[in-house]
């Protein structure tokens, strides 16, 4: 592909394009392309977070307009998976996803698994009460071999090892008490400051955080910036086929990539197209 333009598109339609990043509202995934995108993407995408539908059969609604996730994965994995043959070889593909979409992703997407992240949240009501509570998303990792894929590890977060005194908790079932240890309360300990966080990322993210838009399902650019980091470096292209409130650009931006995001919605690509205007103007000022 032509890596000399500046511009991440070369003609597409209901677009809004810019020097650094472009946004479409895309037609059903059964439509989809991959010759479209081969056409008008001047370069190889080198990182692809996307947080696509999970399968959840639920319903999300944002100013009077209803979004439908259905409970079937394959459209999803069909969707990724067209896009694969134009990511740049040595590229990566992180999915944001929850249980019922992970193993399929892992089983069924055409590149290599390369492992998970899994980020754990504790807000909100724990949902489900036939069973153990989801609170947490899986962050899916694929690369086109088992050794490729761009890996920067100064970008992993740093954190501190927790640890504390047990406490114990007692449980009644059935007319019957059970018991068993749990941590009561966490002291940090000194360990080194520069020491990688581990495979479970602990952030929460508030509903009545400031810095939300409102939009369904919406991701922290904290959670999403260390992939782009890592896995890219400046100047490179992001992609976000399900870009929903253009979080993803957001986190490219602000890092000095390049982003293409698509979504079913006009509603979220007049909200990405906010978003991304405002955080280029707030980077171009820096």
């Amino acid at each position: 592909m032509d890596r000399s333009g500046d511009g991440i598109l070369m003609d597409m339609p209901l677009s809004v394009s810019r020097e650094t990043w472009a946004l479409q509202q895309r037609p059903a995934l059964r439509d989809w392309n991959s010759d479209i995108l081969y056409g008008n993407l001047k370069m190889e995408p080198m990182l692809m977070f996307t947080d696509p539908p999970y399968g959840t059969g639920k319903r999300y609604t944002r100013g009077g307009n209803t979004y439908k996730d259905g409970i079937d994965t394959a459209p999803t994995i069909e969707a990724i998976n067209s896009w694969l043959p134009i990511m740049d070889p040595n590229g990566t593909v992180v999915v944001c996803c929850d249980y019922r979409l992970a193993p399929d992703l892992a089983t069924q997407l055409d590149w290599c698994y390369r492992g998970e992240i899994i980020w754990e949240f504790h807000l909100g009501n724990p949902g489900r009460k036939n069973w153990w509570p989801a609170k947490h998303n899986n962050l899916v990792m694929f690369t086109r071999t088992p050794t490729s894929g761009i890996f920067h590890i100064e970008a992993v977060p740093r954190t501190k090892r927790l640890s504390g005194p047990m406490t114990r908790k007692v449980v009644k079932t059935r007319g019957k008490e059970y018991s068993y240890d749990y941590p009561k309360q966490y002291k940090v300990y000194d360990y080194p400051a520069d020491k990688p966080s581990g495979s479970v990322w602990d952030y929460t993210y508030s509903s009545s955080d400031g810095r939300r838009v409102g939009y369904p399902t919406e991701k922290p650019v904290e959670i999403i910036t260390p992939f782009v980091m890592a896995h890219t470096n400046p100047g490179d292209l992001v992609v976000d086929p399900f870009m929903g409130s253009g979080t993803t650009g957001v986190a490219a931006i602000q890092v000095d990539r390049k982003f293409y995001g698509s979504d079913i919605s006009a509603d979220a690509v007049r909200v990405a197209t906010e978003r991304l205007e405002a955080v280029s103007a707030e980077t171009r000022k820096q």
